[in-house]
Parts: C-alpha cells; structure tokens; sequence
C-alpha cells in the first residue's frame, strides 16, 4: 500500500508533460483511488491526482480483493479513444497481477492508457512493461498475503489469551450479572416473549431464540 509520505513525495516530483496535449486535445485525464476502509481517507491521493490533472477522479471505500468494485466499472465504462487512466499506485487498481493485466487490456481496447504515479507512469499495455507490472502487482499481492497472515496469527493470539471477536450477544452479562438465567427463569414462569424483550431492552427475536433453547 502507498503511504501518504510516499504519495507527498511523488506530488513534488510529479512531471506529466503529456497532461497539457491532452486537455488541448480535449481527452479526459481520469483519476481512481481506493482505499481499504471506512476509516482511511482518500486526500493524499486526491492530492496527487490533483496535480496530475485528473479532470475527473472516481474514489472508492471498499476492500482490493473485491471483485465488485462499483467506481471502477464506472470509470471503465466512462473512458474513450484518447484518454489517460491515473491511478497513485497498482495495487490500488487491481487485486492481482492477472487482474491487473485484465483492466490494463480493457483501458487499452478503448484506444486509451494507464498510467501509474508511483510505478512512474509506465503502460502496462506494451510488451516490454508486462513483465515489470506482473512483478509489482505480484508484489504487492505478496504484501497483502503476509498482512493477512500476521492478521490471522494475531487473532489466534488473542483468542488463546481469552479475547472474543464478534458480535456482541444481546444477552451479554451487564454489570457483572449473566442476564441469561434471568430471561429463562421468566419464561419458565410464562411470561410473554414481548414482556421479556421490553423488560431486558432485547428484541423479540432473541427471546424467541432463547425460548428455543430451553424447550
């Protein structure tokens, strides 16, 4: 993943010549930028996008290893003969080097190009640079296998030292008191299942879970 310093840096040695013929020629520049998660934000990348000139960027809030990215399909549907791709880093694009390949042979069939900020522009469309982009998108593949594998070992970590992952139940105990012996005692004694749920702030349907349980 390109960290915002990284991106700031290639703001400052971002030279594009071919920006100024394209806006002359009236071809679009278009900018995709994707972060991971809700809590990441796009600004450095729009930042650099700005500076490329990208006269119309479309950013997305959603995993690389999605197949079903909205904005993409929107930007590879919207570009034309003549028009230029930006992207801040590969591995923001695609989520493999086949990937990678597939999107680069789309943009292309269009008679328009990719570009890569951080890969320093290279088209992955010619012959000669195929080779160079399967290593940086297999790289960058290879990142995020070892970030899933360090995320799996950590989980495992944590659950062996007692740490729950999931939901929260509905039930939980609150104040140190388990809540769920005092539902069961209440149903035993008939009361109904929306009296039960008013009375423990739960819904209907978990009284009706734990109804099931206990028949």
């Amino acid at each position: 993943m390109l960290q915002k310093s990284n991106i700031e840096k290639l703001e400052v040695s971002l030279h594009l010549p071919w920006c100024t013929s394209l806006l002359q020629n009236r071809s679009m520049i278009y900018g995709y930028e994707r972060v991971s998660a809700e809590g990441q934000d796009l600004q450095a990348q729009t930042r650099a996008m700005t500076k490329a000139k990208a006269t119309e960027i479309f950013a997305e809030k959603i995993s690389g290893a999605t197949a079903d990215r909205p904005q993409l399909k929107k930007l590879l549907k919207r570009i034309a003969k003549g028009d230029v791709v930006i992207v801040t880093s590969y591995d923001h694009l695609a989520r493999s080097a086949r990937d990678l390949l597939n999107i680069a042979h789309d943009i292309n069939a269009k008679d328009a190009r990719l570009h890569s900020i951080k890969e320093g522009g290279a088209d992955p469309n010619s012959p000669s640079s195929k080779l160079m982009v399967s290593i940086l998108a297999s790289v960058a593949e290879f990142e995020r296998s070892m970030i899933n594998a360090r995320t799996a070992v950590g989980r495992a970590q944590a659950k062996a030292r007692g740490v729950k992952f999931g939901r929260k139940p509905a039930l939980a105990p609150l104040r140190g008191t388990d809540r769920r012996p005092l539902a069961l005692a209440r149903i035993a004694k008939g009361d109904s299942t929306a009296q039960i749920a008013a009375e423990f702030g739960v819904s209907r349907h978990t009284i009706w879970r734990l109804r099931r349980t206990a028949a």
